[in-house]
């Protein structure tokens, strides 16, 4: 009798996560940052120390847990496959993740730049804004301000691109969030 290992992506987390029941269970995003690592998620590990976004998370010290890489990651994700998102997020993450480990060096650079494009386009924004009235960061409000940005990045260039203080407001008022 022959066996051959079947992998998949959500096989490959059960199995990790089953294993990880002594001590400390690691959160999700800390399994995938052990059985997805790439050259994206390294980027996204050094955005996640760059002074502009612990700023902007009102936080500076990073998550030990690791939530704000997975803000970032969950970004992205939408930005790039918000297409295949249905139902779990920790399954649509775990796919991108999965996906992100054949990005090429020009793909990680894109998603580098939109960052700091990104960046640069909400320095007028009011980084409290980005709160939420319990003053934690608002992930839902921060992946749409994010997403509608880079796409238009993305589709008419940084020169085209641009939110106003009036247009975040409006945006967050119609959100609800």
């Amino acid at each position: 009798v022959a066996l051959q290992r079947v992998s998949t992506t959500e096989t490959d987390c059960r199995i990790f996560s089953r294993l990880n029941t002594g001590g400390l269970n690691l959160s999700p995003q800390e399994i995938r940052g052990c059985l997805y690592r790439s050259d994206f998620y390294k980027m996204i590990y050094a955005l996640n120390s760059e002074a502009c976004w612990r700023n902007m998370v009102g936080k500076k010290e990073e998550d030990d847990k690791f939530r704000d890489v997975e803000v970032l990651l969950r970004s992205y994700a939408l930005l790039y496959d918000e297409a295949l998102y249905s139902g779990s997020m920790i399954r649509f993450l775990n796919r991108f993740s999965k996906e992100a480990q054949a990005f090429d060096e020009e793909k990680i650079e894109q998603s580098k730049n939109i960052f700091f494009d990104f960046m640069r386009i909400c320095e007028d924004i009011d980084k409290k804004d980005f709160l939420t009235k319990t003053g934690s960061f608002n992930v839902s409000l921060f992946d749409a301000v994010f997403v509608t940005i880079a796409e238009r990045i993305l589709s008419d260039g940084i020169e085209n691109a641009s939110i106003t203080q009036a247009a975040f407001n409006e945006l967050k008022d119609v959100r609800g969030l």
